[in-house]
């Protein structure tokens, strides 16, 4: 017997407040998965927690049920609850449904009707969905093209910045200087309208000099950055490492870029490093320190006079 039908046991068919998870997997042409039940309507794929659970546990564990594929990269869109999701079932059983909407960044498998009560998997355009969307499905679906519809940097999107967060970078983009700042104007090695780089104000031992590339705007990480300002970003990478070579003359060049605490992230703006790299440097391994602006003016200087001979057109930053 399952959780909710030992609680149902005890209360009959009296209103229940349940707790789950419904999800938005999309294929590669933006399209919508639902899936079709017995009562011949359509809904997304998902249901409810079990004890233990946590919401994004439960997505995945009911996606791969109801439809054979495995998702991951989950973003929570919204959160469904109120009188509009107020059910009455056909055994008399009556429910106020919280349901946490989350979109899935990443799928993998074959489509497959596991549930014997699936009777078919499709795919639709956003705008073509069916008409007999089940009760509460259509809500999620408005949930999602809300959370579409707005800016990238205000979709809440695996944010481990605190309150009232000043972030250090965006400062650097703007082009100011305080004393709470540990990089000047000075180490800024690269700026258009939409990237910044700058040499780093800590170092490893054998790595001296290396960049950070930054958007301009505020993105904390991989997951909201736009895949266009991703594409500028590398741009400016890819500049750098030629640069890195004219003006190091590093035998190599290699790029870290770090996501949420357990991945090693701890400035919460999105951040590509470039590292100078040599035979047996030991990148990672030594102690890094925090470094004085008169070590790193060199650096920034001599790396802004090859990018701006080597890119007359590019607007590489002066100070």
């Amino acid at each position: 017997m399952g959780y909710i039908e030992e609680i149902r046991g005890v209360l009959g068919h009296r209103p229940l407040i349940t707790v789950g998870a419904a999800v938005i997997v999309r294929d590669a042409e933006g399209r919508v998965l639902l899936q079709q039940v017995a009562d011949q309507r359509w809904g997304l794929p998902g249901g409810l927690m079990e004890p233990g659970e946590s919401l994004e546990d439960t997505a995945v564990r009911e996606v791969w049920e109801e439809t054979g594929l495995t998702v991951d990269g989950l973003t929570l869109v919204g959160l469904c609850s109120g009188p509009g999701h107020h059910h009455v079932l056909d055994n008399g059983d009556e429910i106020y449904a919280v349901t946490a909407v989350f979109v899935a960044h990443r799928y993998a498998g074959e489509l497959s009707a596991r549930d014997p009560e699936t009777l078919a998997l499709r795919f639709w355009a956003p705008d073509r969905l069916p008409a007999n969307l089940r009760q509460g499905s259509d809500r999620f679906v408005e949930q999602f093209r809300r959370w579409l519809a707005e800016p990238a940097e205000k979709r809440p999107v695996y944010s481990h910045r605190p309150e009232g967060y000043r972030c250090p970078f965006c400062a650097v983009a703007r082009g100011e200087h305080h004393a709470g700042l540990r990089t000047l104007q000075q180490d800024v090695v690269w700026r258009d309208s939409r990237v910044t780089a700058f040499v780093a104000s800590h170092w490893w031992p054998r790595n001296a000099g290396h960049v950070l590339v930054v958007p301009n705007r505020h993105f904390e990480n991989v997951y909201d950055l736009p895949a266009a300002l991703g594409a500028d970003i590398q741009a400016v990478t890819q500049r750098l490492a030629h640069a890195f070579k004219a003006v190091y003359g590093c035998d190599g060049v290699s790029t870290r870029q770090h996501n949420e605490p357990a991945g090693g992230q701890d400035v919460w703006h999105y951040h590509v490093h470039v590292f100078p790299r040599y035979r047996a440097d030991e990148l990672y391994l030594g102690r890094r320190r925090e470094t004085t602006p008169e070590e790193r003016a060199p650096y920034a200087a001599k790396l802004r006079s090859w990018l701006e001979a080597a890119d007359a057109s590019g607007p590489a930053c002066s100070t």
